[in-house]
């Protein structure tokens, strides 16, 4: 009886909340629903095989031996499965709690995905709620949830009017699985990063954006101290979910400290003893490159020389720039830049007889703060690199485009409202069919994608061997690139994917010019190359039959390998070696 009071209780307490302001309930359905299908409908698992869809491959042949390092591996301390040896420098956190979910018992895309669904829902629902507080619309909350869903580039240009992947017909949109601009890699201007891709490829991204919203939320709208040490633990644990985002977290509180002078005490308080909190996580993440240039250099203009230009023959730097950035965000820049000017328009202050110092109040005060935030961390991202891809940028202008979204709607919101019914069924329409029409495009690839499928540990020989065979924590000489069954085991190899060690500044091309020289001259010389298998803790090294130049050797490495043993044949070509036959 007391169970059933308690229900009813608390379903007349939800239902007057929903009355009272049901847009909040529809937000955070369609947030959900929408999180829940996009994560689901990209990644599987069917009869022992991990299924995704064809554009996840690149991103999760990182992530899944991530993942599988903690769940079936042994990787404490923590090293990147691709470059063994070195402490790793990928912000890991969110890949080693969906590992540790893994070995708990969930199945890995079931893990992988109740996680991903939590970060993208969770962040369409904080920007709807921040939206709404700072425009006291649902109405903008919901056009800032859009903004990420559908991108506001004009890639709608490439689909229906230039270049190599256009379509033959309108009709054909609804059918392709390839993005028309996906710059750089397919040479357009408009660059792959605006679109839901970015999102199902890069899943701890929405997460750590989540995390990073509830961190500025609970120092700058939430009074007293019960909210202070979440902040501090969120950005204590940012240097582990993503290092670019804890950068983002200093930037926004910094602005807030200029312009909130009732917050600066505990702004101060909150970036003094976060960076604190976080100097754990930096030192580990940095500690194999301390010494690395590569942490941040001057690089202006983010990936606008990256292409060729095939599209237009302009010269001018500058404008090529500008030129870039309205392809890629479109319209939504200047709609922003308007909504600014009604915010600052519309700020009450307290009436100063000075009026320069009433504009300034004006124009730095708590509603235009996060578009001051976003328009220096754009500056940033282009004029800095972080690492050594400037394409890492990204992540500063995702944000930015979001926080753009919240005031080109407060600037229709007021189009609808002064203008009525023009506005509202005419001039309103028309700018969020410009924004929204190649984001809309965009969709498609996503929707179609063909699906692809990974066999896991229990369908190929050559994992079930290398499980049974060897340690958790064993690191593999991989002298071919068939290295997927040993990563997938949760073992790590010690010449991996040569881009992700290079974007990550790992020194890759050393690596293998060492390992060149130890396996040519181990025929001469044994000792050299068994001190080099035992410096790096290697316990197993295999070739593929069928492979002549591995690695760019100028021999046949297997010719050299099997002077001290025939080792054993696996499937596939692949003969394992084991160090201790190697080197008896």
């Amino acid at each position: 009886m007391k169970l059933k009071n308690r229900l009813k209780k608390a379903w007349k307490i939800i239902w007057t909340s929903f009355k009272k302001n049901p847009a909040i309930y529809f937000a955070i359905l369609f947030a959900i629903s929408f999180a829940i299908y996009l994560m689901f409908s990209t990644l599987g698992y069917e009869d022992g095989q991990i299924l995704l869809k064809n554009k996840l491959y690149s991103d999760f042949l990182s992530h899944i031996p991530l993942i599988r390092s903690f769940s079936l591996g042994n990787n404490f301390p923590t090293e990147y499965p691709h470059f063994p040896g070195l402490p790793i420098r990928y912000h890991f956190l969110f890949y080693f709690i969906v590992g540790i979910l893994e070995k708990l018992g969930l199945r890995i895309d079931i893990a992988l995905n109740i996680m991903s669904v939590i970060g993208f829902a969770g962040l369409l629902i904080i920007i709807f709620l921040l939206a709404k507080k700072i425009s006291k619309s649902s109405f903008v909350g919901f056009g800032s949830m859009l903004v990420i869903v559908l991108n506001t580039s004009f890639s709608w240009i490439y689909y229906f009017f230039i270049g190599k992947n256009q379509l033959g017909s309108f009709a054909d949109i609804f059918k392709t699985s390839n993005f028309a601009a996906f710059g750089p890699y397919n040479d357009t201007i408009i660059s792959a990063f605006w679109n839901l891709n970015i999102y199902t490829n890069q899943r701890h991204l929405a997460f750590a954006f989540l995390l990073f919203f509830l961190c500025i939320w609970f120092i700058i709208y939430k009074k007293g101290h019960k909210f202070f040490w979440p902040a501090i633990l969120i950005i204590g644990l940012m240097a582990w979910f993503h290092k670019a985002i804890l950068l983002l977290i200093f930037i926004i509180l910094g602005v807030f400290f200029l312009i909130n002078k009732s917050k600066r005490k505990k702004i101060l308080l909150t970036a003094i003893l976060g960076l604190i909190a976080a100097i754990p996580g930096l030192l580990f993440l940095s500690q194999s490159n301390l010494n690395d240039s590569s942490f941040m250099a001057f690089q202006p203009g983010f990936l606008y020389k990256s292409t060729t230009w095939w599209e237009a023959n302009i010269n001018n730097d500058f404008v090529k720039w500008i030129i870039y950035w309205f392809l890629n965000a479109g319209i939504l820049p200047l709609l922003a830049f308007c909504g600014f000017i009604l915010t600052v328009l519309n700020s009450k202050v307290i009436n100063y007889k000075n009026k320069f110092i009433k504009l300034l109040k004006k124009i730095f005060n708590a509603k235009t703060a996060w578009y001051l935030g976003a328009c220096l961390v754009f500056l940033i991202a282009n004029l800095f690199t972080f690492g050594l891809d400037v394409a890492n940028n990204h992540k500063l202008i995702n944000f930015t485009l979001m926080i753009w979204g919240i005031y080109a709607f407060i600037f229709l919101r007021d189009i609808a409202k002064y203008f009525k019914i023009i506005g509202r069924f005419i001039l309103v329409p028309i700018f969020i069919l410009i924004l929204f029409i190649g984001g809309l495009c965009d969709l498609f690839p996503i929707i179609n994608d063909g699906v692809g499928s990974i066999p896991d540990t229990s369908k190929t020989a050559n994992s079930k061997w290398v499980n049974n065979n060897s340690n958790p924590g064993d690191v593999f000489l991989n002298l071919s690139s068939d290295y997927y069954f040993v990563l997938i085991s949760g073992r790590k190899i010690f010449l991996g994917g040569p881009y992700l060690n290079w974007s990550l500044g790992y020194p890759e091309t050393k690596r293998v010019a060492e390992v060149k020289v130890v396996v040519v001259d181990q025929k001469e010389n044994k000792n050299k190359l068994c001190d080099y298998l035992s410096k790096n803790n290697i316990k197993f090294v295999y070739i593929k039959d069928d492979e002549k130049r591995v690695i760019d050797f100028d021999y046949e490495p297997k010719e050299f390998i099997r002077i001290y043993g025939e080792g054993e044949k696996l499937d596939y070509g692949i003969r394992m070696y084991k160090t201790n036959n190697i080197c008896k």
